[in-house]
């Protein structure tokens, strides 16, 4: 692995067309080939890809190539990468996630019609797509990120986590804005998962607004699941309680 990553630095195209004709199911020798590649010669990159039959190689390269656009900051080329590998593999579809995530910071619109598009002929994994985008469009705009993800996520089970993660990331910037909205949602599971993410953010910040907001909520069950989080913020605000908390 050692000697095929240097033989990559010095004569990429070399080493990767005899990888081509000895090719392993292993992703160290993967990794070692695709070192650097994405960002040295991206066109030569895709060209060899391409020209690979499909199999696991392809498959272990074209992953390893990604996850390196990735950490470099190149969501859509992992996207185009990722989008070379055939069949079922949880590592792919975690990178699917991360990338259009951190692509939406940057281009929300973009990347929220470009999970659009995959929703329509794969429900499943464009809805978490669809997810990763509303996540990532939160960090440029949390209103209208909530606002998008309830719209576009309705009825779905990737609604119940997203919204939760939407109103921490939030919570940072605007904690009453974020209470306000989530002030119009009817008591469920997700509302109280939203709540608490709103208070675990909120408390450290700012206690005493907290704890004003609570009382003036008018729903009793939110009011009552406000207090018991905070009363369990509050001691470890002050040093004299255990964390993390859990409210039922």
């Amino acid at each position: 692995d050692l000697a095929l990553r240097r033989w990559a630095s010095l004569d990429r195209a070399s080493a990767a067309a005899w990888m081509a004709e000895h090719p392993v199911s292993s992703p160290v020798p993967a990794a070692a080939l695709a070192h650097g590649w994405v960002t040295d010669d991206p066109a030569g990159l895709h060209a060899y890809l391409d020209d690979l039959p499909s199999g696991e190689w392809k498959h272990l390269v074209a992953k390893a190539a990604g996850e390196e656009a990735l950490v470099a900051d190149q969501p859509r080329i992992t996207l185009e990468l990722l989008n070379k590998i055939d069949g079922a593999d949880p590592r792919r579809d975690e990178l699917y996630e991360w990338a259009v995530t951190k692509w939406a910071i940057e281009e929300p619109a973009a990347a929220a019609s470009w999970a659009a598009h995959l929703a329509e002929t794969d429900s499943v994994r464009g809805e978490r797509l669809l997810a990763g985008a509303a996540v990532g469009y939160a960090n440029a705009a949390p209103e209208d990120a909530a606002r998008w993800a309830v719209q576009a996520l309705a009825d779905s089970a990737a609604l119940q986590t997203t919204v939760p993660t939407i109103v921490r990331v939030w919570a940072g910037r605007e904690p009453d804005a974020a209470a306000r909205w989530l002030e119009t949602f009817p008591s469920s599971q997700m509302k109280n998962a939203a709540l608490d993410e709103l208070l675990s953010v909120w408390a450290f910040g700012d206690l005493a607004q907290a704890q004003a907001w609570k009382d003036t909520l008018a729903d009793a069950s939110t009011r009552e699941r406000a207090g018991q989080v905070l009363t369990i913020l509050k001691a470890q605000v002050e040093g004299d309680g255990p964390a993390p908390f859990a409210v039922p």
